[in-house]
C-alpha cells in the first residue's frame, strides 16, 4: 500500500469519524428538542401548542393553512420560538383566532377554546317576573311572577322547562298588598327561604318552605324575637353533612346562629358589626368597637375568632367571599384600594390593588377574582400551574358603561352585558364575541344537560318591547 493511500484512508477515516459525531449529536439534539432558528440565528429548543376546543369537530388552521388531524385534542409539535397564529372555524359559530406565543420548552396548553353559535336559541320561560335564583346544584331556578291573577313564587326545572308554583297555594295573598323579596336556596337544594312584606303594615316576615312539599312552610320570624335584617342559609361544602336547618342572620349589629329545626335559643357569634360575609366554613365581619374598625374572622360554629387586620374607622367598606374557599377581598370605597386576602400556610396573605370597584366575584375553584367599575373589567390571578403568584391584569375597557358580569361555567370565560348586547370574552380579553342582542336587568348561569355532560345555559330578565312587565328567558351557550 502506498504512502499516498494510506493518507487518504487515514483522511477518509477522519472524514468519517466527524461525519458520524456530527450527525449523532445532531440526532441527540434533535431527539432532545433543539432546532436551529433562523430569525434568531441560535440553536434552540422547540415548544408544542396543545388544542382543545369545543365542538370538537371544528376545523383547525395553524398559520392560514388546515391541520391534518380535524378533530379536538390537537398537539402541533416541533415548534421553533416564535408568534404563531391559531384560527379554529365551524360553520353557525363564531370563528376563534389567537395569537400563540411559543417559548422554547414550553407547552402552551390552550384547552378554553369555545365556540358559541351565531345564531343562539332563546326560550321565554315566564312573563312579569321581578326576581329569580338559581339553586346551587343548577337544575333549579325560583323566580317570583308579580302578575296579580298569578302571582307568587315558581319553580323551574332548568332541563326539562317544566314549573309549578309552590307559595302561595291557597291563592289568598295577592301582588296588591304583599311583595316577595331576597329568595336563597338552601345548600341541599330541598328549601328556600324568602321575605314577605306587608305594604300596607310595613311588617315583614321570613320563611322557610320545602320545595318538594309546599305544604311544609316554616314562619322563621315567629320563632325568634329579633327583627332580622339579614338571613342566610350557613354553606355546607361537605355533601355528607349538607342539611338545610342552619342559618347566619344578622339584627341590631349582632351576627347569631340559628338551627330552625331544634328552634332553640340562637347564638350570638359576634357583635357590634357593621357588615359581614359568609365563605366556605368561616364568616369574615368589620366590628366597630371604641372609635376602633377591624376585620375579623370566625368559624361557622362560633370558634376561633380571631382579628385579620385593623381597618380605618372612617372609611366605609364592602365585602366579596368565595363561597368554595376561604378566600375574600375587601374594598375600601374612599381610598378606592381592594385587599385581595387569602389563607396559606395557617396565615393570611394580603395583596393590595388600587382602582375602583363597584362589583367582584370569585371563580369557584378560588384561584380568580374578577372586578370591575363601570368602564373596565380585570381578572387577579392567585395560583397559575401549581406555582402561587399574584397578577393582576385588566380584561378590557369600554366606552360604555358595563351593567353585569359573570364567570363562565368553565371560568376562563367571562360574560358581560353592555347597553343592548350579551357579550363574551376569554380572561385575557381576547375572542370578543356579541353573543346576543337583548337589554337585560338580571342575569345568571346554569350548567344542564344529561349524562353529566357540561352544556351552560344562560338565564336573564329581560323588558320586552319597552314594556314596564319583565320576562324570564334561557338561552343556550352551546350548540351541538
Amino acid at each position: 500500500m502506498t504512502k499516498k493511500r494510506i493518507i487518504w484512508k487515514i483522511i477518509f477515516y477522519i472524514l468519517f469519524a466527524l461525519f458520524f459525531v456530527t450527525a449523532a449529536t445532531g440526532i441527540i439534539f434533535y431527539a432532545k428538542g433543539y432546532r436551529y432558528n433562523f430569525k434568531t440565528k441560535k440553536i434552540e429548543k422547540i415548544g408544542i401548542i396543545e388544542l382543545n376546543f369545543y365542538p370538537t369537530k371544528a376545523k383547525a388552521f395553524f398559520e392560514d393553512k388546515p391541520i391534518k388531524r380535524q378533530k379536538s385534542p390537537i398537539r402541533i409539535k416541533n415548534l421553533k420560538a416564535g408568534d404563531y397564529q391559531i384560527r379554529i372555524k365551524k360553520e353557525g359559530f363564531f370563528t376563534w383566532n389567537k395569537k400563540i406565543t411559543v417559548n422554547p420548552e414550553r407547552v402552551n396548553k390552550l384547552f378554553y377554546i369555545l365556540l358559541f353559535p351565531e345564531n343562539p336559541e332563546v326560550q321565554k320561560l315566564a312573563d312579569e317576573v321581578s326576581d329569580f335564583v338559581l339553586s346551587p346544584d343548577d337544575k333549579k331556578i325560583a323566580y317570583i311572577n308579580t302578575n296579580f291573577e298569578n302571582f307568587g313564587i315558581y319553580i323551574v326545572d332548568t332541563t326539562t322547562k317544566e314549573q309549578n308554583k309552590i307559595f302561595p297555594l291557597d291563592n289568598e295573598i295577592n301582588s296588591s298588598k304583599f311583595v316577595f323579596e331576597q329568595l336563597k336556596w338552601s345548600p341541599d337544594n330541598t328549601k328556600l327561604m324568602f321575605i314577605q312584606k306587608d305594604k300596607e303594615l310595613e311588617q315583614s316576615s321570613i320563611y322557610s318552605i320545602n320545595v318538594l312539599k309546599p305544604q311544609e312552610i316554616l314562619n322563621i320570624s315567629e320563632l325568634y324575637p329579633y327583627d332580622f335584617e339579614v338571613v342566610d342559609w350557613i354553606p355546607q361544602n361537605d355533601l355528607i353533612f349538607q342539611n338545610s336547618n342552619e342559618i347566619i342572620a344578622y339584627s341590631q349589629q349582632n351576627i347569631y346562629r340559628c338551627n330552625i329545626n331544634t328552634y332553640q335559643t340562637p347564638k350570638i357569634l359576634s357583635n357590634k358589626t357593621s357588615q359581614f360575609c359568609l365563605s366556605h366554613n368561616k364568616i369574615f365581619y368589620i366590628k366597630n368597637e371604641k372609635d376602633k374598625t377591624s376585620l375579623w374572622e370566625i368559624n361557622n360554629d362560633g370558634n376561633n375568632e380571631n382579628k385579620i387586620l385593623d381597618l380605618d374607622n372612617e372609611d366605609s367598606y364592602k365585602l366579596f367571599s368565595s363561597i368554595h374557599h376561604n378566600n375574600f377581598a375587601i374594598y375600601n370605597e374612599e381610598e378606592k384600594n381592594l385587599k385581595i386576602i387569602t389563607y396559606e400556610n395557617n396565615q393570611y396573605q394580603i395583596n393590595s390593588l388600587t382602582n375602583e370597584v363597584f362589583d367582584a366575584h370569585w371563580s369557584e375553584d378560588g384561584k380568580k377574582i374578577f372586578y370591575k367599575n363601570n368602564y373596565e373589567i380585570w381578572v387577579c390571578f392567585l395560583e397559575k400551574e401549581k406555582q402561587k403568584v399574584f397578577e393582576n391584569s385588566l380584561v378590557a375597557r369600554f366606552k360604555n358603561k358595563i351593567n353585569k358580569v359573570l364567570w363562565h361555567p368553565y371560568y376562563n370565560h367571562l360574560i358581560y352585558n353592555i347597553e343592548d348586547k350579551i357579550k363574551i370574552c376569554e380572561f385575557d380579553g381576547e375572542n370578543q364575541t356579541d353573543f346576543l342582542n337583548v337589554s337585560i336587568s338580571q342575569f345568571n348561569l346554569a350548567i344542564t344537560g344529561e349524562n353529566n355532560e357540561k352544556k351552560p345555559t344562560l338565564f336573564f330578565t329581560n323588558k320586552e318591547n319597552n314594556e314596564s312587565a319583565i320576562s324570564l328567558y334561557s338561552v343556550k351557550l352551546f350548540k351541538d
